[in-house]
């Protein structure tokens, strides 16, 4: 048997095929001939595989387990306990090294959060940002660009805050940033982008190379803007106007700017002393301020006719001035100088459209709540009312998010999941009844 066995293994393998004849009968020598050609069909046989292929082998293979701090130190450790002390003593020489490393490159405290902010505009010969963080002002944030994919960046860095913005393409034409965070209306028919910048380690990757230097110098404390003076014509008229706004409190090179950038734009001295006649008449007129300048400039800006300009600057000034005694009335007037976040979203949501009423009712049932929980849902219901939200559900939702004590990063997400039912057009009530599943 062990014979034949053999004799049937070289056979097979090709290495006494003078044998075959002499060993083998009919059938089995048909058979074995049938086998050879089927095994040279499979040999010159070839299938290209499914494109899915590699995908399913991936999804089939385990998935890298993620060690805790602990289990990473062990993994030093020999199973065999050999080398013991060589293994533990070069794991702590890399705890060293990497901790060395990061002492050297954490960035100093300076209150400062940097963003990179970016606009696809392949064709443009320039791109520049303005905003609430720059005055409105050209000049001061030129983008950085195109790269190979058509984009523009800049990287700057804020104070947390609010800021509304938006890319002037060319000089002529305002953009606004699809891909930010939300956009409002700016009173004239068109929208702005809304940044929210939050204290903490900066959420935004610079994938763009920006050199150290850049990084460093491009700050709102140092825009690098251009300077204005007051014009000859009608000189000694604009400087009344500058001497009276000094004597309210506010700053002469702020005043200066703003009065040359209305000559600029043709707007004559009485028509100029008309629209900021209500920052002269008010003792807490520096308080608001900075933000009724914000809005004449983006107006300047946007090209608005006179008796605009002064509608929209009473408009923001009365804003500010609601929202100031509604913080006092309901007890969260402490923040004001330290944390102007709650301030200025309060204001931003009256000027928008929000009843008085209702952002009154918000407040006074948020005592124990702290200024940044209430900032955020005030955010998210303005979000949410321009994302077609029904008044009655978005108060309560609102209201839960305060009860429930989410901070600013939960309130967004559920500001998100409330949009996105949105878009898919859920009933309002069906998603008041599941939110919180």
């Amino acid at each position: 048997m062990k014979n034949r066995d053999k004799i049937l293994h070289e056979l097979l393998d090709g290495v006494a095929p003078q044998l075959e004849a002499s060993v083998l009968r009919s059938p089995d020598a048909e058979r074995l001939s049938r086998y050879r050609d089927s095994l040279k069909r499979l040999e010159t046989h070839s299938e290209q595989a499914p494109d899915d292929f590699v995908a399913r082998i991936m999804d089939a293979l385990p998935s890298k387990p993620r060690l805790n701090w602990a289990d990473r130190m062990k993994s030093f450790w020999p199973e065999k306990r050999f080398w013991a002390i060589p293994a533990l003593a070069g794991a702590l020489a890399m705890l060293f090294i990497i901790g060395g490393i990061t002492l050297f490159h954490i960035p100093g405290n300076t209150g400062l959060i940097p963003v990179v902010l970016d606009l696809r505009a392949p064709s443009a010969r320039q791109v520049e940002l303005v905003g609430t963080f720059s005055d409105w002002t050209p000049g001061g944030f030129i983008l950085k660009g195109p790269d190979p994919a058509g984009y523009w960046a800049i990287l700057i860095k804020l104070p947390p805050g609010r800021y509304e913005y938006a890319f002037l393409v060319n000089g002529s034409r305002l953009v606004p940033d699809d891909d930010g965070e939300a956009l409002r209306p700016d009173g004239f028919g068109n929208e702005n982008s809304l940044l929210l910048v939050k204290g903490g380690p900066s959420q935004f990757v610079d994938p763009y190379g920006f050199a150290s230097h850049e990084y460093t110098t491009i700050s709102l404390n140092d825009p690098g803007g251009p300077a204005f003076s007051l014009p000859d014509q009608n000189r000694e008229l604009w400087q009344a106007i500058l001497r009276d706004g000094v004597a309210t409190g506010i700053e002469r090179d702020k005043m200066e700017n703003l009065l040359s950038q209305l000559a600029g734009a043709g707007i004559t001295p009485d028509e100029a002393r008309c629209v900021l006649s209500l920052l002269f008449q008010d003792d807490q007129a520096d308080d608001h301020a900075p933000y009724v300048f914000h809005k004449i400039q983006e107006s300047i800006l946007k090209k608005t006719r006179p008796e605009t300009l002064k509608a929209m600057a009473e408009s923001r000034y009365q804003a500010f001035k609601k929202a100031s005694a509604l913080l006092v009335q309901t007890g969260h007037e402490a923040p004001f100088e330290t944390d102007p976040f709650l301030l200025n979203t309060t204001a931003f949501a009256l000027e928008d459209g929000q009843s008085l009423a209702s952002l009154q009712e918000i407040l006074g049932s948020a005592k124990g709540n702290s200024s940044a929980q209430l900032a955020a849902v005030i955010e998210a219901g303005e979000t949410l009312r321009h994302a077609g939200l029904e008044p009655e559900i978005l108060a309560l939702i609102m209201k839960d998010c305060l009860r429930k004590g989410l901070n600013s990063q939960q309130i967004n997400r559920v500001t998100r999941h409330v949009k996105e039912k949105l878009q898919e057009g859920t009933d309002h009530k069906i998603i008041l009844n599941e939110i919180w599943i």
